[in-house]
């Protein structure tokens, strides 16, 4: 169990739940209402699967941890990926670490992520697209080879074109093995290899 700060409670073991019950119970409203609202949030919840991922950090930090994916969350229907989370609005995204604690990560603290190969994802991608092979260099010195998958509405997509038209905030780097999920802030050049 972790250690809390005295005031706050713990979501861990129901302490969490117990000190809301207990404001609850103490003020106006009945404790049965609190059951409710509680039966009423479970009903509700959204099944999702975990994906492993390792995070590196503007701070140099790696996380090594699990990511949330709902198995709808796409818009073409299909099962959320990792790219979906990054890529969506919300600047935070939750991860969960080996000891059963679940972190909320800032996504523009985020310099990448890399997820295992899905060959699912790269069915879809060469279905609708053309691959290019690049090499990305971060502003912190790392480089990093792999394909992209150009997919504009043009009869000759240019690398130029995706890298300027392209507004999603993490650029998909697809390798053998992994995908890598980069940062657009942190690159400081791409150079094409094919």
């Amino acid at each position: 169990m972790k250690a809390v700060p005295p005031g706050f409670g713990s979501a861990y073991g129901g302490a969490l739940l117990s000190t809301c019950k207990q404001a609850v119970t103490n003020g106006t409203s009945s404790a049965s209402l609190f059951d409710d609202q509680l039966l009423l949030m479970s009903d509700y919840r959204i099944e999702k699967s975990r994906c492993p991922v390792v995070v590196t950090t503007h701070s140099g930090e790696t996380i090594s941890g699990e990511m949330f994916l709902q198995p709808f969350g796409r818009h073409d229907g299909g099962m959320e990926r990792p790219q979906d989370i990054l890529n969506a609005a919300e600047p935070f995204f939750p991860l969960a670490l080996s000891d059963e604690e679940t972190v909320l990560l800032a996504k523009e603290q985020v310099v990448e992520v890399s997820v295992e190969f899905d060959p699912h994802d790269a069915v879809e991608y060469e279905m609708l697209s053309r691959p290019t092979v690049i090499e990305v260099r971060l502003t912190n010195g790392a480089t990093h080879a792999g394909a992209i998958f150009l997919q504009l509405p043009l009869e000759r997509p240019r690398l130029l074109d995706f890298l300027n038209r392209e507004t999603l905030r993490f650029l998909t780097l697809h390798g053998t093995d992994r995908r890598l999920l980069i940062n657009r802030r942190v690159i400081e050049r791409v150079r094409p290899l094919d």
